[in-house]
């Protein structure tokens, strides 16, 4: 009788145990289900692949996630912001500055993920000067009757490295109004093109500055140039003989300015849509025949009779991205 009931007993405690057992496989497989990884994104393709700063780009793919914050797009080393999408496309824009390469996604804590690369293009200005005081002149030094500093603005040329009848030698301004650049933007080509109003071969150096921080359009005040505050950034430009009157070329271009222009867009006060204004002085060239540039006032620009006034004088080119 006991020997019965020592295997009843046991028969229990074995059923028992394989019922914990069953109950604890059961547990541990609900646990698992909880803690299942999320399969990582895959960047299958991109609706462009090639635009500039600002272009509206849509990344297809799969394991987005459906909470547009918690998806981050990369173009290069520059996150980019992410306006929209699905579990299987994301909708964001080119950022300012970014680099050509490849198009990476990062949806929470996940790694990134790399997709197609996207080249960069840079955005192109051409900013004409709009009126009478956009560009000017000032008396270097005193020279004859005329004071140092005196200003000149209805000038038909600009004098660089050339002795005018009246004023002696001069500093140069350019104004350019609403230059369309963004804040934080990265410029890779800047210069000033002028166009030959009339012939000059001997050497001839200008030293162009930037306005560091922009204070107006050019006025009769006395030295209204060379008062104005400069950017540390310069260029040395030597420039080559003008042979051709009216000629518009690469002859008439100044020095590269890119240092200048981002020294500009880097200061704390600039806004898209400022202005930019550029300051030549004279380096080296005294004496010989320098060279005569279109003004704004040239030809009856000022009377607004030219309707090509603003592509006879200076204009600012600059490419950035």
């Amino acid at each position: 009788m006991m020997k019965k009931q020592i295997r009843m007993m046991g028969k229990k405690m074995m059923v028992s145990m394989i019922s914990c057992i069953v109950l604890m496989s059961s547990l541990t497989s609900c646990g698992g289900d909880d803690e299942k990884v999320t399969p990582p994104a895959v960047i299958t393709s991109l609706s462009i692949t090639e635009g500039t700063a600002g272009t509206t780009v849509t990344i297809v793919g799969t394991n987005f996630s459906a909470i547009t914050a918690e998806n981050k797009v990369f173009f290069g080393d520059k996150e980019a912001d992410v306006t929209g999408g699905t579990t299987k496309s994301l909708i964001t824009t080119v950022p300012i500055g970014a680099s050509s390469g490849p198009v990476s996604v990062q949806v929470g804590q996940a790694e990134k993920v790399v997709g197609p690369s996207f080249t960069i293009k840079e955005n192109l200005l051409t900013i004409h000067l709009k009126n009478v005081n956009d560009d000017a002149e000032e008396a270097e030094e005193a020279y004859l009757s005329t004071p140092a500093g005196f200003m000149e603005l209805t000038s038909s040329d600009l004098e660089l490295c050339d002795i005018d009848g009246d004023f002696g030698y001069q500093y140069v301004g350019t104004r350019f109004r609403e230059v369309n650049i963004p804040k934080g933007a990265v410029v890779t080509k800047a210069y000033i093109q002028f166009t030959c109003d009339d012939t000059g071969s001997d050497p001839c150096k200008m030293r162009i500055y930037g306005e560091a921080k922009d204070s107006g359009e050019f006025t009769d005040t006395p030295f209204n140039i060379s008062s104005r505050t400069k950017t540390t950034a310069n260029a040395l430009w030597n420039i080559a003989p003008w042979t051709v009157v009216d000629e518009r070329g690469e002859a008439q271009r100044t020095a590269d300015l890119t240092e200048i222009v981002q020294e500009i867009i880097d200061h704390a006060d600039w806004v898209e849509g400022g202005n930019m204004t550029f300051i030549l002085s004279i380096e080296e060239g005294k004496g010989g025949s320098g060279r005569e540039a279109e003004t704004w006032s040239a030809e009856g620009d000022e009377a607004g009779d030219d309707v090509n006034a603003g592509e006879e004088s200076a204009s600012l080119i600059i490419e950035f991205k």
